[in-house]
């Protein structure tokens, strides 16, 4: 069977892939001072009191994304098989590139990548960085415009994608986070934009926000754990850091992941994310591992705490490094993708803006009971993190938030997507090869980093 066609309804956001439209001029979400480097404090900028960063890793991101045109496997006796041939006279390719999380930050210069068509390369570097997208999100444009907009003919599409960045273990002070008082009045407007409807947490993207999830199971429960209070009662017991964690540990102890998550075709290939959103992970409470971070994140969006869901590369289970992990091995190589939540704690007395990593998944593991008053005290993955420095944040959205497609299992989404004209093919098969590796040090690095320690001392 063909992969049904995963769209992206047109409401969501302006069809931000016209060939004509430029990188976006958008201000970059604030991110880690590397280890050792004065932080600076201002509007925006992440609190140096509330989270460090430390043991800083190099990492490569590579991603190749491989869409074959539809044949028909297994034809009558008495015809040739059917085989679908796509005509392309324009072509946008998004890949995302997130220039920033609580966690790591991207070397946005120094992205590359080429697209190809049977083989032969139409593009042969991004044409746009899309930043700013939805919840601070990043994404790599490749576009193509047929010679003299004569269509082409073609049956296959590969994008190859190597994207240098940097990683970082976390370190949380509790006890300056929980001191940081719920604001008054009107949120910055960068996090305003990721508080806009997201897809896979407040609707499908299949149908678009004009008819969001039903939000009756994530309240039932958010009342069900805070004894019927109103929210605002709860605000007023707890500071956001505060009920942030006990929110996080309601979740870990309510939901079950089970299986790793992962769709493939069916030559083995890593095709899709199975992800079904928080009104089916409240209603089930077990589900993909990915649906446990779709869950905490609506919970915190629901009682007003900015969240989005963080999908990475878990470097340490590619190498089998772990005896437990989230990815399934086709042909003795590991699929080795996961999620968490990150939250913003915004304090209104200096304008700071702080991401923290929460890992609800990680957190259930060492415990599914949290102690007793847990939000008293530091839990493991809320806040400090000892693994992030071995994990490639690679997207905050299963699915880009946009006019574009893909070709997943039962309208699973793949991180990607395109816009085909004069018509995009409804059915396709497609594959994602994915693989992180060190980032090696130049001699240009070296020197730049003594010039930074000399300017330092």
């Amino acid at each position: 069977m063909p992969s049904p066609t995963v769209r992206c309804h047109a409401g969501v956001l302006p069809a931000i892939l016209s060939l004509a439209l430029a990188a976006l001029a958008m201000p970059a979400l604030a991110q880690p001072a590397e280890p050792g480097q004065r932080a600076q404090r201002g509007p925006g900028l992440p609190n140096p009191d509330i989270m460090e960063f430390t043991n800083e890793r190099r990492w490569t991101f590579r991603a190749r994304v491989e869409v074959r045109s539809w044949f028909e496997r297994r034809p009558p006796d008495d015809r040739m098989p059917e085989i679908d041939q796509w005509r392309i006279e324009t072509a946008a390719v998004i890949f995302p590139a997130p220039n920033t999380s609580a966690s790591h930050r991207t070397d946005i210069s120094n992205i590359r990548g080429e697209m190809r068509f049977d083989g032969h390369r139409v593009a042969d570097a991004p044409d746009a960085y899309l930043e700013d997208v939805a919840a601070g999100a990043g994404y790599v444009r490749f576009g193509f415009v047929a010679p003299g907009r004569d269509p082409i003919t073609s049956r296959e599409m590969t994008l190859q994608l190597d994207i240098p960045m940097r990683s970082y273990r976390t370190v949380y002070n509790d006890q300056v986070a929980e001191r940081v008082p719920w604001w008054k009045e009107d949120l910055p407007d960068e996090l305003k934009r990721v508080m806009e409807p997201q897809p896979f947490i407040e609707f499908d993207p299949g149908v678009g926000p004009s008819r969001p999830y039903d939000t009756g199971p994530v309240d039932r429960l958010i009342a069900d754990w805070t004894d019927g209070a109103s929210i605002d009662r709860v605000k007023g017991a707890m500071r956001p850091a505060v009920l942030a964690k006990f929110l996080a540990g309601r979740v870990a102890e309510h939901y079950t992941p089970s299986g790793n998550g992962l769709l493939f075709n069916h030559a083995g290939q890593l095709e899709a994310i199975e992800v079904f959103g928080p009104t089916v992970a409240a209603r089930e409470a077990r589900g993909t591992p990915f649906d446990m971070a779709t869950l905490l994140a609506s919970v915190y969006r629901r009682v007003g705490i900015p969240a989005r869901v963080v999908i990475g590369f878990d470097v340490h289970e590619q190498r089998g490094e772990r005896e437990r992990g989230v990815g399934l091995r086709r042909s003795g190589s590991a699929v080795p993708l996961r999620s968490w939540v990150e939250f913003a704690l915004y304090d209104e007395r200096d304008g700071s803006v702080t991401w923290i990593p929460v890992d609800p998944q990680r957190m259930r593991r060492v415990s599914s009971r949290m102690p007793r008053n847990f939000w008293q005290r530091p839990v493991r993955f809320f806040g400090s993190h000892n693994e992030l420095d071995g994990v490639a944040p690679i997207a905050f959205h299963f699915f880009p938030p946009t006019t574009v497609r893909s070709h997943g299992q039962s309208g699973m989404p793949a991180l990607w997507g395109w816009l085909i004209t004069p018509t995009p093919p409804d059915r396709a098969v497609q594959a994602l090869i994915l693989s992180v590796s060190s980032t090696p040090i130049t001699a240009e690095d070296q020197r730049r980093e003594r010039e930074q320690r000399r300017e330092r001392e």
